[in-house]
């Protein structure tokens, strides 16, 4: 048996060779589908794609939020106007008004009245 050592540049194919000799390096280089090639500006990246949709999420809830506090303002004044309404009606029904002045020189004396009175009738069986 032979001693054979792995680094000594004798027994090793140099790197060239074994270039020349492999059967890969000899086949002509693949075509690259046309996909490829196009520059990389055209790359959109799913990252890029989830950005644009969450910021068009997050606009589309902005909005919604801001849609919201109009509406809830506009109701707090729409609130506000009909109590002011209310408390004025109130005020104007609440003023003390003052009683007309007894007829001292005609007294009242009420009488019982005479048109409508209940007749009792006896029960028949």
């Amino acid at each position: 048996m032979q001693n054979v050592r792995k680094g000594s540049g004798q027994d090793l194919m140099s790197h060239d060779e074994g270039k020349r000799r492999s059967p890969t390096s000899q086949t002509s280089p693949k075509q690259r589908s046309p996909r490829l090639e196009q520059p990389l500006s055209y790359l959109r990246l799913h990252t890029e794609e989830r950005a644009i949709r969450r910021a068009g999420f997050n606009y589309q809830v902005a909005s919604k939020i801001n849609t919201q506090e109009i509406i809830r303002r506009f109701e707090e004044k729409l609130a506000q106007v009909m109590e002011e309404r209310e408390i004025k009606m109130m005020r104007k029904e609440m003023v003390p008004k003052a009683q007309l002045m007894p007829a001292f020189d005609k007294p009242f004396h009420p009488q019982r009245q005479l048109l409508h009175k209940h007749i009792y009738h006896e029960l028949t069986y």
